[in-house]
């Protein structure tokens, strides 16, 4: 399946192939993560630059096969290795930005500027809202389909409770103005609206986060990508070209994407990744947009990890990782999620010393068959293919701190893979993650 990834500031190195059948080691390689001594590690190079893709010396593409001890995982390799052209990675410490409420106004004068205001406290249905609830409900019924229904009799009750709530409803929204505050950590902004098709629109703003929904029925349908890996299957479909569905093109989308996010005036963030879906049960297609921050030019890479994986023993409190994700569907820009805006704190280092990639691929030959692998213990089947090794930043937790991260440079290796028949195809997990300074493994569940 073909995809298109709107990063544009990395590029293959020309040079050679490397080709290869490894031993997989019993054991993992341990390599400690002391903060201090990495940063010593790192600033080794003080302000004396090196052209990156040239003083990696990596090759064109990495190809090989490793098989872990016991025999039930397979690796496949054929990677693309990309390096960002440029001259030097900082490693750069930030902290936890928040919203405001002028955050809150500007977003609603952008996403909710064409909807009339209710309140969220008192939202009467219209004769139309429930109008197209019952012709939804008639649909279902005639379809065959149950859906959360348990007979055709709980569908025509259904039916006839919305006629009668349609008799004595209204025939427009009581119109109200939003309601606006400062905000704190323990408090947010709720505003809901309606368009004039009776579509209700939410727009929902706390200290760290802010999410959009041009259309609240479609909330639960895009849970299904907005939590954990996107697969395949009943519920969600991964495309590539959705313009008979949305009646925009990938481009004319990824303009319209753009387009909001300056009206909205998100700096510093570039598109990293795109993909698109369509969800048959919901009858409904989007394509989506995911930017995250750029620290001197260089994007932080984005997988499906979001860094807030709970564990007694972690050693800093959970931190999802800062991204906006944006959808268009066929009514336009429908969903905005922005969560964990960072702070920039100050720059550790401009210039990272970086392990040679011939050491990363050592790393990665020993720990990828042994860094979570429960297959061989299991006896489970699992074949991955690793298609693309990807050097970029990531934030990673500072031990002890709640406050504070580092954004550093990582190797990520991205692919797919299939673990007792089932296929997982999104273009953005990443089998493991390598701290390009000393050459530790990364937990993206974990942060650190």
């Amino acid at each position: 399946m073909k995809r298109t990834i709107c990063l544009l500031l990395t590029a293959l190195m020309v040079m050679g192939t490397l080709i290869a059948c490894q031993e997989t080691p019993e054991t993992p390689l341990v390599v400690g993560k002391d903060l201090d001594n990495l940063m010593e590690k790192a600033s080794q190079f003080g302000s004396i630059q090196h052209y990156i893709p040239e003083m990696l010396r990596a090759p064109e593409r990495m190809q090989m096969q490793l098989t872990s001890k016991g025999g039930k995982l397979i690796v496949n390799v054929d990677a693309a290795v990309s390096i960002p052209q440029v001259d030097q990675l900082p490693a750069t410490r930030v902290g936890h930005g928040h919203f405001t409420e002028e955050d809150a106004r500007r977003f609603a004068d952008v996403l909710l500027k064409d909807a009339t205001p209710l309140d969220p406290a008192n939202i009467q249905p219209t004769k139309a809202m429930l109008q197209k609830d019952i012709e939804a409900l008639q649909r279902l019924k005639q379809s065959g389909e149950l859906d959360k229904y348990e007979s055709v009799q709980e569908i025509d009750d259904a039916i006839a409770q919305l006629m009668q709530e349609a008799v004595t409803a209204s025939e427009a929204y009581v119109p109200y103005a939003h309601q606006f505050q400062p905000l704190n950590p323990d408090n947010y902004i709720s505003l809901m609206a309606a368009l004039d098709d009776g579509m209700i629109s939410s727009l929902f703003v706390e200290y760290e986060s802010i999410e959009y929904y041009k259309d609240e029925n479609r909330r639960a349908a895009l849970s299904n990508i907005f939590t954990g890996t996107p697969a395949s299957g009943e519920d969600v479909v991964q495309e590539d070209d959705l313009t008979e569905e949305t009646g925009f093109t990938p481009e004319e989308a990824f303009d319209l994407a753009m387009q909001t996010i300056e009206k909205l005036e998100i700096e510093n963030l570039v598109c990293s990744g795109r993909r698109a879906f369509t969800f048959p049960k919901d009858g409904f297609s989007a394509y989506e947009f995911i930017f995250t921050r750029t620290i001197t030019g260089v994007p932080i890479s984005y997988t499906n990890d979001d860094g807030n994986e709970f564990n007694p023993d972690a050693i800093a409190p959970t931190w999802t990782y800062e991204n906006v994700r944006l959808l268009v569907d066929e009514t336009g820009v429908s969903n905005l999620v922005y969560r964990s805006p960072y702070e920039i704190l100050d720059t550790v280092t401009p210039n990272c010393k970086l392990l040679p990639f011939s050491d990363i691929q050592n790393i990665f030959v020993r720990m990828l068959p042994v860094v979570n692998n429960f297959y061989d213990e299991y006896e489970k089947k699992c074949e991955m293919d690793v298609r693309e090794a990807k050097l970029g930043l990531m934030r990673i937790k500072e031990r002890n701190s709640k406050d504070t991260g580092l954004i550093i440079p990582v190797w990520d290796f991205m692919g797919t893979y299939t673990a007792e028949g089932i296929l997982f195809d999104d273009d953005y997990i990443s089998l493991l993650t390598i701290n390009a300074i000393d050459g530790s493994i990364v937990d993206r569940g974990l942060g650190y």
